[in-house]
């Protein structure tokens, strides 16, 4: 499921580095790298209406990979790349064919991977044909066939995995059947689940109608008024309107480089301003400590006094150094965690060498994405951040922590942030 933007200069800080990175050489010799640029882009063209650019990256995707491979992580690329040009597609029964034969190279892609390793994947691919059964196809046999096969793989490989998508669609599936107390059942869980996180309006828009329609079959008018109110507040037109300034937003970008080169020139002076003003501080409190290190050493010799200058002096130079370079290089790091830069994890192992080496000894097994999860949440980040910053949805980013905790063989009552932190410096 893909992330919900919410501003448009997030989109052009997003373009902007996946553009930049894309130019690189370190990210032309890894492709892993290169193909997620292509699908961060991708994503975001879509997000914002223009078909064209997003098939396009999509497209880039899949031919950059070697027809033959063997390689799991590639192999799950290919897919997603399949799977996002069906999601180009408006969600209507016209374009039914054209969605599924994307979605189903992408699933008989995934099926020939060892299913413990892409079993979310799949879990998703399955629910998007249930969908497209229930909706599209009005097929709802076959809706139950691929529902089933999601609540099978998931709750095998990950049976701790929130399940939020798996019920909107069972509910969904028996509403279509006109089973709506089995429906209700169903949706009304879904509902509070997802009005404690709201990050999906759209589903949550859909469940209160339907539940709003059952309540009315059953004759309960006050309950239907309360969740047709609900539905209500879920505006269909400002979300167009979102769509349409987006698109014009976005082709402005597009065609205006100078303003991108204005824009990054603008960044690095900033920068460049909060690093004197930095150094500024620095100067001024280094020499208000040595002013007052000078009054204490007028009641030594004058020997001892040159002596202790000269310790003092270098030693305040080099804290004063070493705070410069630490503000620098953690500000560097969050920047690049925000822009999800593919150097952020190579760079944030250099400033924190000692938190890398520790947490492998724990468990050498780590995947560099879960190596990036540790350390964007060792800096404070919030899973929202997280969803935001690496195009995944929240609830993506939660089951990895959660998954995360396992491999590090960490309890609830550990605080994953504080522990993080502490093995910086072991």
């Amino acid at each position: 499921m893909m992330v919900n933007y919410s501003s448009l200069g997030h989109y052009t800080k997003s373009i902007e580095s996946a553009n930049n990175a894309l130019k690189e050489d370190y990210t032309n010799k890894n492709l892993i790298y290169k193909l997620s640029c292509y699908k961060n882009l991708g994503i975001i063209y879509n997000q914002l209406n223009y078909k064209e650019k997003a098939s396009e990256n999509f497209k880039n995707l899949i031919n950059a990979i070697p027809k033959d491979t063997d390689d799991v992580a590639l192999k799950q690329m290919l897919a997603s790349g399949y799977f996002n040009l069906g999601l180009i597609y408006d969600y209507v029964p016209e374009n039914a064919d054209e969605i599924d034969k994307y979605m189903g190279i992408s699933q008989e892609i995934l099926e020939q991977c060892p299913p413990e390793k892409v079993c979310i994947d799949l879990y998703y691919t399955y629910i998007s044909f249930a969908n497209s059964n229930t909706e599209l196809r009005h097929r709802l046999d076959s809706t139950k066939i691929y529902l089933d096969k999601a609540y099978s793989v998931i709750t095998k490989y990950q049976p701790d995995f929130i399940l939020t998508d798996y019920n909107i669609s069972l509910g969904r599936y028996y509403f279509m059947r006109k089973d709506h107390k089995k429906a209700l059942e169903i949706y009304l869980k879904v509902a509070k689940a997802l009005e404690s996180n709201p990050y999906e309006n759209t589903n949550l828009k859909t469940v209160y109608q339907d539940i709003s329609e059952i309540y009315e079959s059953f004759g309960d008018t006050k309950k239907s008024k309360e969740y047709y109110k609900k539905s209500s507040l879920f505006s269909d037109d400002l979300n167009e309107n979102k769509k349409k300034n987006t698109e014009f937003t976005l082709k402005n970008i597009l065609n205006d480089e100078m303003e991108v080169v204005n824009i990054s020139f603008t960044k690095k002076m900033i920068v460049a301003c909060i690093a004197f003003l930095i150094m500024l501080f620095a100067i001024i409190v280094f020499y208000s400590k040595q002013k007052r290190k000078l009054k204490i050493q007028n009641l030594n010799s004058q020997e001892d006094l040159q002596q202790k200058e000269i310790i003092i002096s270098e030693k305040e130079k080099e804290a004063a150094e070493l705070k410069l370079k630490a503000n620098t290089s953690f500000s560097e790091v969050l920047e690049l965690a925000k822009e999800n830069n593919p150097h952020f994890l190579k760079r944030f192992q250099e400033v924190y060498p000692e938190f890398h080496k520790n947490i492998l000894k724990i468990n050498p097994n780590l995947k560099s994405t879960e190596l990036s999860l540790s350390a964007y949440i060792s800096l404070g980040f919030s899973n929202k951040e997280i969803a935001d910053y690496t195009f995944k949805s929240i609830r993506t980013i939660e089951s990895n922590r959660y998954n995360l905790r396992k491999k590090l063989n960490l309890s609830t009552e550990i605080d994953l942030y504080v522990w993080l932190n502490s093995i910086k410096e072991l």
